[in-house]
């Protein structure tokens, strides 16, 4: 059992019930080990005082067991820092993997649903992340879906470039990012794609980069990477939707991790698939964790490291 009212632990504890302040080291039992807090408590716990600056109530010491709160050196402008060091060095643009799920992994409730899961701190961070990215990406599943504008509306900033993976050039003509977005989308297209589609999407304003496929009938990221860092892409932001985001974490191209958890329990879609290999040594674990709370979020920012192999 779980109990945040310190008056109602004693009592329980007399009688013989065990209250744990955590059930294990994952973001679920992070919301367990926050200050002691009810709607009657005269006083609420410390709020975030920036979105982006990181800046948030540290713990008490051993509270996390090795989970770092933000420092105010880190954050956005960390990003920006390393996505330019990552073009200098080898050409390919720096990615960001930011979406929000909730605490059992979902980020629909069914395929094909948009469910909203993220907070207003939480998606004010996300429209800051966009406007720090040269180019933000999603799937053609989440097109469908959710029919995105992909721009920055919360903050002041500039409009990331949109790119959509779909290979089979299946954009909608009625597509936000097609009537509404003040950029043209990029659509990365297969090579076998049909040529009249790709005359239809361009006349509506649409720019198609064609590109090699890979063995599951996608196009390949790594060749969509290169090409744009030869467009100039210094990063990129990508947001979803499953397909996406499960494709460039089993193809190792992630640098960066930006994962919004909400408080919530929904037992959907999956953001992380089955990657492409069962054994354990072949996931990626996350180095450099760093947390931050907005409101009930609990925002996570780390890096994927790979075994070798």
């Amino acid at each position: 059992m779980r109990q945040s009212h310190v008056n109602k632990v004693s009592h329980f504890t007399r009688g013989g019930v065990l209250v744990c302040a955590g059930i294990f080291n994952s973001p679920a039992c992070l919301w367990t080990r926050r200050l002691p807090y009810t709607r009657r408590s005269p006083t609420p716990p410390a709020r975030v005082r920036s979105v982006s600056d990181g800046a948030t109530a540290r713990p008490r010491p051993g509270e996390t067991d090795g989970w770092t709160p933000m420092g105010p050196d880190e954050g956005i402008a960390a990003l920006v820092q390393k996505a330019a060091e990552r073009r200098r060095h080898t050409g390919r643009p720096f990615v960001t993997l930011s979406y929000a799920q909730s605490v059992d992994g979902s980020i629909a409730a069914r395929p094909g649903q948009p469910l909203a899961l993220s907070g207003a701190l939480s998606m004010t961070l996300t429209h800051q992340l966009r406007a720090a990215h040269d180019a933000i990406l999603v799937g053609i599943g989440t097109v469908l879906a959710d029919n995105p504008s992909l721009t920055v509306r919360l903050v002041e900033g500039k409009n990331p470039q949109p790119i959509v993976a779909d290979s089979r050039l299946r954009l909608p003509l009625s597509a936000h990012l097609l009537c509404q977005h003040p950029l043209s989308p990029w659509i990365a297209a297969g090579e076998p794609a049909d040529a009249g589609r790709q005359h239809v999407l361009e006349a509506a304003g649409a720019r198609v980069l064609r590109l090699p496929m890979n063995t599951r009938g996608h196009v390949d990221l790594t060749a969509l990477l290169e090409r744009l860092g030869a467009l100039g892409i210094t990063s990129v932001m990508v947001e979803g939707g499953a397909r996406i985001i499960t494709s460039f974490l089993a193809e190792r191209l992630v640098d960066h991790i930006v994962l919004t958890v909400a408080p919530r329990l929904v037992g959907g879609l999956r953001a992380v698939r089955r990657l492409a290999h069962a054994d354990p040594v072949y996931f990626p674990r996350l180095r450099n964790l760093r947390y931050q709370w907005l409101a009930e979020d609990l925002v996570l920012w780390c890096d994927p490291a790979w075994e070798e192999g």
